[in-house]
């Protein structure tokens, strides 16, 4: 396992004094309303840093401002954008391989820009520090320049924090619009006494009932674009780019009521619930505890509602000096608990994530999660559930008789069991019908209960079933292999291996299929009007020259509008010719796209012809070749940020000369419109009828 660098350094922004005239500000910044919590943030998180990741207090450098503020000796310590900007660059200099954290408490802020480029409407999002606000392009330049020398954790707990470190690509000049404050107050006390050591990891009831401490917020959200950039570092941000983040009272564990960040709280109760697991955290795991915790705020308080986003390699180890050794499987499923009581509780998964009614989950605490994977095994802290209820984003589960309930919010959820399985038939070059029993019972050995196959091993091709997802025609004897093999020796249902030539490779490429037909079997309803108002719109355009000579067949120009008062998130994959499924509009370090009302986004896509499909053709007699390929384009859209990435599979890698498979249309379709609007676009490319 890759460890945390020896040398750690920290640059902590914490102001919750705004509304303030000197010589810093000069009416710049007092336009906005003060804070309470941001101070006691950074103070939270610079004690976390040395309890917990042993940082050196010389190492951790704060430029803060609160009420009583006095101009420091040190003019580098006001939280100026020049400081912080410069403080960054003074880290840049440390020796390669340093562990750089930074976090920022306070206002954020959107301006929309000036310039747009092809009708487009983007905007910029900024850190609002004294005297002038520091835009997104110019963060995430600067965290990826600290990224290319060093480890960099970056957490950004303010509004519109979501879009705040995008690359630029248009002109500075922007004209502003400022997002003002729910409330209007002054800064208190702000002395901290958070003790994380004894912080508490279970339910804790810190909810005030006064309106004027409830659902306070900071002005600045993340966002994916054209303006969206590949990171070398990790980004935490408490909100979405249109979202407001909250700040709240709570009590801390003497008693004491405290404001911070709403973000901030969860992610250091998140960080002190995983310190003790034995077993390596990504960033990915991280952020979905703390998700799925502000997820059940959220349901208590819709006051408090705000979605935090991840940026980055979610399967890299938190804080670690290289990427994680192991990459989480594609098919790994796992959910959160985001509600419990006596009898019952509910998960952050339903059926448009591929949930249905009698599914089982092991429910687990987070410190026995590592990568995806539960590293304990089946102990007396799991508990399995059942579930009885799959509403279309979430899930109901109970559990056996004799069981006593666990599980916190927070917990993971993962699926070892799928109740709703997929009908392959197979048809075998062997005739003897012992032979074809001998060949089923060696595959029935591979069989991956989370995605379970109803097969059907046949030697005459009358005997197929005419319901069933796939025909997989097998063109020369398997291999069996009598030497036994482990489970864990089994490949993660992915790509199986080029083949197939025994029963474990012929699994694989049944699960893959299994995979792929999961995500394709999630529909849209065709009698429901959709929830949320949009238009979602696929035109060809011309090739160009360049593209075309980089065996570009056809462009399209993917556009939607969100014609919906609120900001909506949107997923868009493509079920390719290859059986592959790929996220179009957004890369593989964002869960989602976020749209904001009225807004438009628009993606060119290039459709190429997969390899293969190319050796299929290949293959095929001249009268058999396929002269057409299909791409289907599935839209998932949600009011609230939704990760799909699950579905996310390569293309498949097989030897045509040993199999043909033969896709059917299923009949065992999951029909969702109301929490999750689906959409397909087909798009069918002619084939030339020569060689390929």
């Amino acid at each position: 396992m890759a460890a945390i660098p020896k040398e750690k350094f920290a640059l902590l922004v914490g102001v919750n004094l705004y509304n303030v005239n000197n010589k810093y500000i000069q009416g710049k910044t007092n336009r906005w309303n003060n804070l309470k919590g941001c101070i006691n943030d950074v103070q939270a998180i610079s004690q976390c840093l040395r309890s917990e990741l042993h940082f050196d207090k010389s190492n951790i450098v704060t430029l803060k401002a609160d009420r009583g503020w006095k101009e420091p000796r040190d003019k580098r310590k006001v939280p100026t954008r020049e400081n912080l900007l410069a403080e960054l660059e003074l880290l840049e200099q440390k020796p390669p391989g340093a562990l750089i954290y930074f976090h920022y408490s306070g206002h954020g802020n959107r301006q929309l820009m000036k310039h747009r480029q092809n009708g487009d409407r983007p905007y910029t999002e900024t850190l609002v520090t004294w005297a002038d606000e520091l835009a997104d392009y110019d963060l995430g330049n600067m965290l990826e320049r600290l990224a290319k020398k060093h480890v960099v954790c970056a957490v950004l707990d303010c509004c519109h924090s979501g879009g705040a470190d995008r690359e630029s690509v248009v002109d500075e000049d922007e004209t502003s619009i400022r997002s003002r404050s729910l409330y209007k107050d002054e800064a208190n006390d702000s002395d901290s006494d958070l003790h994380l050591k004894d912080f508490p990891e279970s339910e804790y009831d810190g909810y005030r009932d006064s309106q004027n401490d409830v659902g306070r917020a900071r002005d600045a959200v993340t966002r994916y674009s054209k303006l969206g950039r590949a990171r070398g570092y990790n980004l935490f941000t408490a909100v979405l780019p249109s979202e407001l983040a909250k700040e709240h009272q709570y009590y801390s564990p003497l008693g004491r009521r405290t404001q911070h960040g709403v973000f901030t709280f969860h992610f250091l109760e998140s960080l002190m619930q995983l310190r003790r697991s034995a077993n390596g955290v990504t960033y990915g795991h991280l952020h979905d505890v703390v998700k799925a915790k502000i997820d059940k705020v959220s349901e208590k308080d819709p006051r408090m509602n705000q979605q935090p986003d991840h940026k980055g390699d979610e399967n890299r180890f938190l804080f670690s000096s290289g990427a994680s050794p192991y990459v989480k499987p594609p098919k790994t499923f796992l959910a959160n608990v985001i509600e419990h009581s006596f009898s019952s509780m509910v998960i952050n998964r339903g059926s448009a994530h591929g949930v249905s009614v009698s599914d089982r989950f092991l429910i687990y605490p987070p410190e026995s999660i590592a990568f995806g994977q539960n590293l304990t095994g089946i102990n007396p802290q799991s508990l399995e559930v059942k579930v009885t209820k799959a509403d279309e984003l979430r899930s109901e589960a109970t559990w056996g008789v004799g069981h006593r309930p666990t599980a916190l919010k927070g917990y993971f959820a993962q699926l070892i069991e799928h109740t709703d399985k997929m009908k392959i038939d197979v048809h075998l070059s062997v005739t003897a019908p012992k032979e074809v029993d001998v060949l089923l019972n060696e595959c029935e050995k591979y069989q991956n209960l989370s995605l379970p196959i109803d097969m059907k091993f046949f030697s005459s091709i009358a005997d197929q079933r005419s319901d069933s997802d796939f025909l997989v025609i097998l063109k020369q004897n398997l291999l069996l292999n009598r030497q036994a093999v482990s489970q864990a020796s089994i490949r993660s249902p992915s790509t199986p291996g080029i083949g197939p030539d025994d029963p474990r490779q012929l699994m694989e490429l049944l699960h893959h299929l299994c995979s792929y037909q999961l995500a394709a079997n999630l529909t849209p309803s065709n009698s429901v009007s959709p929830s949320l108002p949009y238009k979602f719109e696929w035109n060809e355009i011309s090739v160009d020259k360049n593209d075309a000579e980089k065996g570009t067949i056809s462009s399209w120009k993917l556009s939607f509008e969100n014609r919906h008062k609120g900001a909506v998130q949107i997923t868009v994959l493509n079920l390719g010719p290859a059986y592959g499924i790929h996220s179009t509009v957004h890369g593989p370090q964002e869960n989602c796209v976020s749209v904001d009302p009225w807004e438009e986004e628009s993606w060119t896509v290039d459709i190429v012809m997969p390899e293969f499909t190319e050796q299929e053709r290949r293959k095929s007699s001249h009268s058999l070749r396929k002269t057409e390929m299909q791409d289907v384009f599935k839209l998932l859209l949600t009011e609230k940020s939704t990760d799909f990435r699950h579905y996310l599979i390569p293309n498949l890698q097989v030897d045509h000369d040993k199999v043909e498979i033969v896709r059917r249309k299923s009949g065992n379709l999951r029909v969702v419109h109301r929490d999750c609007i689906v959409e397909d676009k087909v798009v069918i490319t002619q084939l030339s009828n020569g060689s390929p």
